[in-house]
């Protein structure tokens, strides 16, 4: 359940955004069926309009999780990585400049 949640979050956009793409769909194909039934022929290039508009917002909305998504995924490549390339948790004690020998009574 908790496993991988980078990768869960990217499919979770995925769907979110074929579930908006097929509501705007249908809501400007209906406009559309709704113009040519009762002749308001307005209402076809306004149902074309809602399903271009739709896909574009249904899309920008979902990007921001996918980005999300994949940030978590290659936050995690990296902490792997660190892992197994033996990092320790305080870096201040891996590595001290050298000082200059003009402070001989300096103890670091």
């Amino acid at each position: 359940m908790f496993n991988k949640p980078g990768s869960k979050i990217k499919g979770l956009a995925k769907v979110i955004f074929v579930i908006l793409v097929i509501a705007f769909s249908l809501g400007g194909a209906f406009a559309i069926y709704m113009g040519i039934d009762s002749e308001e022929f307005w209402l076809i290039p306004a149902g074309l309009a809602g399903i271009g508009v739709g896909i574009l917002i249904a899309w920008l909305s979902v990007l921001f999780m996918y980005a999300f998504g994949s940030m978590v995924d290659d936050v995690e490549q990296i902490r792997l990585r660190m892992d197994n390339q033996g990092f320790q948790n305080n870096y201040q004690t891996d590595y001290q400049p050298s000082y200059p020998q003009s402070y001989p009574d300096y103890q670091p």
